[in-house]
């Protein structure tokens, strides 16, 4: 689907939300206005009905309370259905600024950022304006940690690359699944701390799995209920209630920090729950093709149950469980049925038969949500590709590449090539010319052709590579680390890995900018040649104009390529074409004259 059609659905969808959430917020006010007449008129009623006997009384209070308890259950439901409206309106808002390059609503993924990273930090792939916060359409966190190691740990199996591949080009096209998925995710408002609390309840130790305890939820209720049957029929007096009612709450009160440490963990997840219940559902009921997918579809099955089964019993004993945070309800119930330790049983039971299987649905859920974000940038840029995964050595090669973050409209592509190991590119310019553009521009189609994704090219065929970039080097003041010998630790990294054997794909930008120009010249020179002994490929930028004849003294390894500018009176023209051989013009002199800086 091109541009045009891309947004007119997301307008369409947006527009149907909106036309809905305001139904919604309209039938929401009227119903709160129903409930507070009822309520008074009730209350009115039963006022004036004392004066004619306790039978006027009840025949206006008893309607009164069902009316507004059958109003209560429909605004509640009223108030979901606003919140559902709410939150596609949202999701399809969100999408129709990303088609506006506008998309730092989203989670960038700042603390995924790792300075020391081979290649993340240097290439933006997290942070805000990153490539992760373009791509993340994540709602749960175990997602979010799934889609970024698709970006920083590279996957080098050609197979898992295609089958990835296959998985993201099914969902991409199925935008009510992939929204509906979105939309359970959000309606639970899933904290970082809930899915770990979930974990750590997995693995507690087992405790309310002894025998005492199904004797004791079913006997004690049992004699309560009988004592309290013989009360009503006469045969005890009222006071032999308190032998029941002191052997319940002792039962209840023997064990009260252990049901509250239990408590504690599962204490609000029920949301979260039905959020793992829904999700399921919708990839259970769902026909998928592509093998990968179906994989993940079978790990949701058990050989007597599923994902959706299971969650939903396990919700509704969280459900269940939450009535002890009221606590008159929580004593009553207690005191009748012994409740806490009812659900606890009913919890241990259900974690000794689904404990081996939960933590793998999460990683399922996790997987899709994570493809799930592939796809949605799949659907919404018609100028991506899916790439060839080549099972040769080193192959990269791509027909007008472009970067992904930089609007298409404004956006000039350009041609990559590389075919062998021991062939690096010195890629020289002007200032603004294009250099780290380009540079980025590779790296980051290479990260997300290993990562599964399409890519920004109209072709492009690649073989799964190591990357290692030095681009934004970073001193510091706390370890007095000067910017050059962060640098020189940066280089000496790269060196160390292949001389353990390791072959890298390297980008490097403006190579020893830390120091002087003679010894920069000469490093600098010294560096390339030893990179090309070791068996490394890559792309170098620089201002260092010499640095390009090392193609004359290493023509079958080095290659020189150049971002021109034009001078027309006293302004600049960039291209931003690459172009074969060493640049011709410099700018740094005429920009600092345009900046009013006398030479």
């Amino acid at each position: 689907m091109e541009f045009k059609g891309i947004q007119e659905e997301y307008q369409k969808r947006y527009q149907e939300s909106k036309t809905k959430f305001d139904h919604y917020s309209r039938l929401g006010k009227q119903f709160s206005l129903y409930r507070i007449l009822v309520f008074i008129i009730t209350v009115i009623g039963v006022y004036f009905g004392t004066r004619h006997g306790m039978d006027y009384v009840l025949a206006v209070f008893i309607p009164g309370l069902i009316v507004f308890l059958l109003l209560v259950k429909y605004h509640s439901s009223v108030h979901r259905k606003k919140k559902i409206s709410q939150t596609l309106m949202q999701i399809n808002e969100k999408e129709l600024d990303v088609l506006d390059m506008k998309f730092t609503k989203y989670d960038g993924g700042s603390d995924l950022n790792e300075v020391d990273h081979p290649y993340t930090h240097d290439l933006d792939v997290f942070g805000k304006g990153s490539l992760f916060q373009y791509i993340n359409r994540c709602v749960s966190f175990a997602g979010r940690k799934v889609l970024s190691d698709y970006l920083k740990f590279p996957e080098y199996s050609r197979k898992k690359i295609i089958d990835r591949q296959k998985a993201v080009k099914e969902i991409a096209p199925k935008i009510d699944w992939r929204q509906n998925f979105q939309l359970h995710g959000l309606m639970a408002e899933e904290k970082k701390e809930d899915l770990k609390r979930l974990k750590e309840w997995l693995h507690v130790e087992s405790y309310f799995d002894r025998p005492i305890f199904w004797i004791f939820v079913y006997v004690i209720p049992a004699f309560m209920l009988a004592s309290v049957l013989a009360v009503i029929l006469n045969l005890w007096a009222v006071q032999a209630l308190l032998i029941p009612i002191f052997i319940s709450l002792s039962a209840s009160g023997s064990f009260y920090k252990r049901i509250n440490y239990i408590h504690f963990l599962l204490d609000q997840q029920t949301g979260l729950l039905k959020k793992y219940q829904s999700v399921f559902e919708s990839i259970e009921k769902t026909e998928f093709e592509a093998p990968y997918l179906k994989q993940l579809q079978q790990q949701l099955k058990t050989a007597d149950s599923s994902a959706v089964k299971e969650c939903s019993k396990l919700y509704g004993i969280a459900k269940k469980f939450e009535f002890r945070n009221n606590i008159i309800v929580a004593i009553l119930l207690n005191i009748l049925f012994l409740w806490d330790i009812r659900q606890c049983v009913l919890m241990e039971k259900w974690r000794r038969r689904n404990k081996k299987y939960f933590e793998k649905w999460l990683d399922t859920l996790s997987e899709f949500d994570a493809l799930n974000s592939l796809a949605t940038l799949t659907y919404n840029r018609s100028d991506l590709h899916f790439p060839t995964v080549s099972d040769h050595q080193l192959c990269y090669q791509a027909k007008n590449a472009g970067h992904l973050l930089i609007n298409p409209q404004k956006r000039e592509d350009n041609p990559i090539s590389f075919n062998s190991w021991k062939e690096f590119q010195i890629i020289t310019g002007a200032n603004m010319a294009g250099k780290s553009t380009y540079l980025r521009t590779v790296g980051s189609n290479l990260i997300l052709a290993m990562a599964g994704a399409p890519v920004c090219a109209e072709e492009l065929t690649f073989a799964p590579v190591q990357i290692f970039t030095s681009i934004k080097t970073v001193d510091s003041l706390l370890e007095n680390e000067s910017y050059f010998f962060a640098e020189l630790k940066r280089l000496k990294e790269i060196i160390v890995r292949l001389e353990k054997g390791e072959q890298l794909f390297i980008i490097l930008d403006e190579i020893l900018k830390g120091t002087n120009s003679k010894d920069k010249q000469t490093g600098s020179m010294a560096l390339v040649e030893q990179l090309i002994r070791l068996g490394a490929s890559g792309i170098i930028a620089t201002h260092d104009l010499v640095l390009g004849s090392l193609a004359t003294r290493f023509p079958e390894n080095v290659k020189n390529y150049c971002f021109e500018v034009e001078f027309q009176e006293d302004h600049l023209i960039f291209d931003y074409q690459l172009k074969k051989g060493i640049s011709q013009n410099l700018n740094a002199t005429f920009l600092m004259k345009q900046m009013g800086i006398t030479l």
